[in-house]
This record gives structure tokens, sequence and C-alpha cells, in this order.
């Protein structure tokens, strides 16, 4: 599991330089279907499942459910994130640029 993290942290970290909407949303699915392959086969590895191909489909079907919760909530919580750290980047620049404005008519 902590592979997976590590795995997505690197995503985010390549979609830093250049964030759209579209980046953003394929970046949250990447790290579903990423997180969905590495749990759902390391949960094959435990003793639930027999280590057969046979075991890993079934495991792999088990995990389906699961799976369209887990992607939901990625795309809507990075588009909140994003969202506010971008709302809160747009306001903090305004200020800055008033602040400028003030600076310059006091002088």
């Amino acid at each position: 599991m902590y592979v997976s993290f590590a795995l997505i942290v690197l995503i985010g970290m390549a979609l830093r330089p250049r964030r759209t909407v579209f980046r953003v949303a394929g970046a949250a699915l990447c790290s579903s279907v990423l997180f969905f392959i590495v749990t759902n086969f390391g949960e094959w590895l435990g003793p639930l499942y027999p280590h057969t191909l046979a075991g890993l489909r079934a495991d792999f079907v088990a995990a389906i459910p699961f799976f369209r919760n887990t992607m939901l909530s990625d795309l809507v919580y990075s588009f909140a994130f994003f969202g506010i750290y971008d709302s809160a980047g747009r306001v903090a620049r305004r200020r800055a640029a008033r602040l400028g404005e003030t600076a310059h008519r006091t002088t």
C-alpha cells in the first residue's frame, strides 16, 4: 500500500508545473487505478485468496464495487483541493496588487 502512495506522490509532482482541469482529472484517475491495482495485488498475496490466476481474478472482481467509490471520491476531492488552492492564490495575488497600489499612492 505504501508503494502506491509513493507512486501517487510522484504523479502529483509531475502534475505540479502545469495544472489544468484535464491534468487533475487524469492524475486522479491514474492514482485511483494505481491504488486499486497495487492494494488488491497485495491482498491477493495474503492468505485470503489462493495464489492462482483464479484467486487473483476473484480478488480483483471482489474489489470492483469499492473501486467506483474510490474513483469518485478521488475526483471530487482533487477538484475541491486544487480549486481551493487556485482560488486562494488568486485572492493572494489580488491583495498583493492592491497593497502595491496603496504603497505607490502614499509615496
